[in-house]
Order: C-alpha cells, then sequence, then structure tokens
C-alpha cells in the first residue's frame, strides 16, 4: 500500500500541474510488457492496496485513482484501460425545468471486460474516449 500512496501523491500533484495527455505519457514509462497470463492474486492485492490509498489521499478523485491502477497494474504486466466517461443527471434542487447537470467519471477496466470503479456504476456513463496511448 506504501507503493500505491506514493503513486497517488505523484499523480495527484502532475495532475495540477501538467495535462492528462503528459501525466499519461509520463506514467507510460514506467509500463512493462503484458504478461500472458495476470495473476489474479497479484491484480487483487494491487487493486485492494490502491483502494485503501485512494481512502487515505485527500482530495483525491477517480481519474487519480484510475491512473494509479493503471500504473500499478502495468508494472507487473497486468494489462488494463482507463475508461472515462459522462452523464448528464438532474442536480438535486434544480430551480429550472429540464435543468442538466454534466457529471464525469473514470474507471480502469481490465480485458475480461470486469470494471473497477470506486463504487461508481460505470454503466451509467457513456464512454467518451479510450485511453490514449
Amino acid at each position: 500500500m506504501l507503493v500505491a500512496l506514493w503513486w497517488h501523491l505523484w499523480v495527484q500533484l502532475a495532475l495540477r500541474v501538467l495535462s492528462y495527455a503528459r501525466v499519461r505519457a509520463l506514467l507510460s514509462r514506467f509500463e512493462r510488457a503484458k504478461a500472458a497470463h495476470a495473476d489474479t492474486d497479484t491484480m487483487r492485492r494491487i487493486l485492494v492496496g490502491n483502494d485503501r490509498a485512494t481512502r487515505l489521499m485527500p482530495g483525491s478523485a477517480c481519474l487519480q485513482r484510475a491512473l494509479v491502477g493503471h500504473v500499478l497494474l502495468a508494472r507487473q504486466g497486468i494489462a488494463s484501460e482507463v475508461r472515462i466517461g459522462a452523464r448528464l443527471a438532474a442536480p438535486a434542487g434544480a430551480h429550472s425545468p429540464g435543468a442538466r447537470a454534466f457529471d464525469a467519471h473514470a474507471w480502469l477496466e481490465l480485458p475480461s471486460g470486469e470494471r473497477f470503479s470506486g463504487g461508481v456504476a460505470p454503466s451509467e456513463f457513456a464512454v467518451l474516449t479510450p485511453h490514449p496511448r
């Protein structure tokens, strides 16, 4: 979990001063070749550690969680993709009929289709774009 905390700190600071594309390019330098078979225990350990680190980091958001999860998995040769999606939702207490709020979310998706989203249902969001390489 200490490794996950370090990555959360790094990503949080980088997202504040750099563009998303630049942060993604820097993170890609830490990826390893994809393993032929992903070890399920290793994957679960990484994702649980990432979730715990996310809860301990003040101000962490879904994009940070997804990016850190992606780089931690990639460092072990486990393939994943960061997905970013959006939805229109009626805000609580909307005064104007038909008023809609824009909501965005980022999550991690494995080749198996399994999604890790921090408790938010990714199916409620339209995917805007796959994670850029």
